[in-house]
Order: C-alpha cells, then sequence, then structure tokens
C-alpha cells in the first residue's frame, strides 16, 4: 500500500483506525479513497465534490425558477475569499452548456487579467473530459467545436464553441458598456465588481431566452453602489448560526470582546 493521498475533505485515517480495521481492510479503504481522488481529479464535471451549502444555492435558484417560470431569474452569492461560490458558479455554468445545445452564455469579471486568473481555469476545470482537447490545448470539430486552451493566456479569443453548439464569452467590466455588441443570452455570470450599469445590461440579453444571471460578490471594498442596489429592502428570510465565528455562537466570549 502506497502513501495516503492528501484531501481537504476525506481525511487520512488515524493509526488506531488502521489497527483496527487490519491490513486487508485497510488496503481496501486506501485502494477505494484514491480511486474517488483520482476520478475528481481527472473528471470534476462528474466526479468533483459539490459541498452541502451548494444544495442551498441549487434548490434557491430552482426555487426562483418555479415561481418564475417565464423571465429572468437572479441568484446572488456573498461570500468570504475561499468560500467556494465561484467554483459553484463555474461548474453550473459548464452544466448548462454541456446539458442544453446551443446554449448563449457570458462570463463577466473586471479585467481581462483577472478574467484569466480567476474564472477561466475553473470553466477549463469543469469542462468534460472528453471534450478537453489533449497535448496542444486545442480541440476543433467540424465547423462547430472550437476549444483553445492554456494556462497562460486563458481561452483564444476569449471564447469556446462545444462540439454540442453551444459558446461561452468571457466580457469585461473594464469596457465601456455602451460598446458591447448586442445578444441574446441563456445565462450570465457576473463575478465580483459588477456594476448597476452592466447589470442592467446583462437583464435586457436573458430576456428572449428565459434566462438566468448568476452574481458572485466577496463584498471587499464593503457598501458598493452594487451591493446598495442589490440589498435596499431586501428581507431576511433565514439565518442559520455561523460555526466558523465563536463569537457569534459564545455570547461570554462576545461580551469579552466588546
Amino acid at each position: 500500500m502506497s502513501k495516503w493521498t492528501k484531501h481537504e475533505v476525506l481525511k487520512i485515517p488515524t493509526r488506531e483506525q488502521m489497527l483496527a480495521w487490519g491490513p486487508e481492510e485497510t488496503a481496501r479503504r486506501w485502494m477505494v479513497r484514491e480511486q474517488i481522488i483520482a476520478r475528481e481529479k481527472s473528471d470534476a464535471f462528474r466526479y468533483g465534490f459539490e459541498p452541502p451549502v451548494w444544495k442551498l444555492a441549487d434548490e434557491q435558484l430552482a426555487e426562483l425558477r418555479k415561481l418564475y417560470p417565464i423571465g429572468v431569474v437572479e441568484l446572488l452569492l456573498f461570500g468570504g475569499n475561499r468560500a467556494s461560490k465561484t467554483e459553484w458558479a463555474a461548474k453550473r455554468i459548464m452544466q448548462l452548456l454541456v446539458t442544453k445545445p446551443n446554449a448563449r452564455v457570458w462570463c463577466l469579471q473586471s479585467t481581462d487579467a483577472s478574467s484569466i486568473q480567476n474564472q477561466q481555469p475553473l470553466l477549463w476545470k469543469y469542462l468534460p473530459t472528453e471534450w478537453r482537447p489533449a497535448g496542444t490545448g486545442k480541440m476543433r470539430q467540424g465547423v462547430t467545436a472550437n476549444i483553445t486552451y492554456s494556462q497562460k493566456g486563458g481561452f483564444t479569443e476569449s471564447t469556446f464553441v462545444l462540439p454540442n453548439g453551444s459558446q461561452c464569452w468571457f466580457k469585461f467590466y473594464s469596457t465601456d458598456v455602451g460598446n458591447v455588441e448586442g445578444a441574446e443570452l441563456d445565462a450570465a455570470w457576473l463575478d465580483e465588481l459588477y456594476t448597476p450599469e452592466w447589470l442592467e445590461a446583462i437583464r435586457y440579453r436573458l430576456v428572449t431566452r428565459n434566462g438566468m444571471a448568476l452574481k458572485t460578490f466577496t463584498p471587499v471594498l464593503g457598501y458598493s453602489p452594487s451591493v446598495k442596489a442589490e440589498l435596499s429592502g431586501a428581507k431576511t428570510l433565514v439565518s442559520v448560526p455561523a460555526e466558523l465565528l465563536p463569537v457569534a455562537r459564545d455570547p461570554e466570549l462576545a461580551e469579552e470582546v466588546a
């Protein structure tokens, strides 16, 4: 049996646990665990781990569509750094592109550089294995599919086309929204510092295709105009304890800090 691979969720068993299992059972558990990790790395689209909180976001989005079967639905996810909201949006966008032939999607970030660094690698990560270009990073199939990706430059010409005809474009808030060409979209993912003007332009493009807008935001700069537009008049419907915030959970500690 080889070394146990580190994993954020699948913890390495303790020596006591392995002694209790015995050599054969320990070897079996090691093999199963290593297979799970290998599949997750090679095909994140099908086997990637999904935190339980993702289910809550999915349920909220499904409820919105049930309430509004026709029209644009929007879901805003606030969260701190490393909260996995960007991973969730990237995977859900890729799932839409794969399952809906000829889908049209925009993924938006502040600049070309921030898109290449933060958004595009995740779309590449969740690209199905069978559609992932091997070796050269380029895949062309007939007159439809066109996928060219590099770690340094992201997707060539800030777009890619899947074999089913679905296409994704990467757009940037640094561009004058008035100069962006018109398009009918099935979905848009607005990441981080989007402006009210960009949000309004996206809503207009989603109308004809009954589209959805996913908005992921880390409010590092506080109460920005976009945050104000989203939260003005908002009401809290559900609240849960913050397990990682001991001050919020411990009244005595809260008084100490105060």
